[in-house]
């Protein structure tokens, strides 16, 4: 009697990425989810820093234009976790992104960082110069 890969996942949890894993939403999901937090706190702190050194002024249009920045950057945040389930649920693993989701949360991360300072940058340039 052959196992399939769900009834192996149920019985042997800590083995369900051995080869091409089962489609893993659930764990895929409370992965990202775990790491957002270190995310928004290296964006916030970037953010944060670059408006202090940057900005003259700091109105209530900066405020909104914080807020949309920040669920823009959220919404962005979830391609990791899109293309992990595109990789798992079209290609059955393929890929195997799930072996590179520190990688590819550090490039995210980094990518967005570098992003937000340089946002910040652009906007008060003309005010600095």
């Amino acid at each position: 009697m052959e196992i399939d890969d769900y009834e192996r996942l149920a019985l042997e949890p800590e083995q369900a990425f051995e080869g091409h894993p089962p489609f893993q939403f659930k764990e895929s999901f409370a992965w990202w989810e775990r790491m957002r937090w270190i995310y928004n706190l290296a964006i916030g702190l970037v953010g944060g820093a670059a408006l202090l050194f940057f900005a003259p002024k700091f109105g209530f249009g900066e405020v909104v234009g914080l807020i949309a920045y920040g669920l823009f950057a959220n919404l962005f945040y979830l391609l990791g976790f899109w293309v992990e389930m595109a990789d798992q649920h079209y290609l059955r693993g393929g890929i195997g992104l799930y072996r590179l989701r520190i990688s590819l949360f550090l490039l995210g991360t980094i990518g967005s960082m570098l992003l937000t300072f340089w946002m910040v940058w652009v906007y008060y340039m003309p005010v600095i110069i």
